[in-house]
């Protein structure tokens, strides 16, 4: 849900005739003011999200999966499949344990 970054004054003067009460004037008050006269700033709020750019933490799985994979030592191509399908199996053995 987007919130409310700023409310010009108009904008703002137009929220106060329309509002129930005190309380909720008291709420309207309280959002910043932005320059421009009759405008309103959305925003999302990135509360517990990553930066753009920001990677997220590599699973337990893809940890499991890269250190299994390097002490294979694989040269070529051809030689990936099947050590990837060992060190799944052996993933499947460790969790399931």
């Amino acid at each position: 849900m987007p919130e409310i970054i700023c409310v010009g004054p108009q904008i703002r003067d137009i929220l106060r005739q329309h509002v129930g009460g005190p309380a909720d004037a008291a709420v309207i008050d309280r959002i910043p003011e932005c320059p421009v006269p009759n405008e309103i700033r959305l925003g999302i709020s990135r509360r517990g999200r990553r930066e753009k750019g920001e990677k997220r933490p590599p699973s337990a799985y893809q940890s499991f999966i890269s250190t299994c994979m390097k002490s294979k030592h694989i040269n070529g191509f051809g030689n990936a499949a099947p050590a990837m399908k060992e060190c799944a199996t052996a993933w499947k053995k460790q969790k399931g344990s």
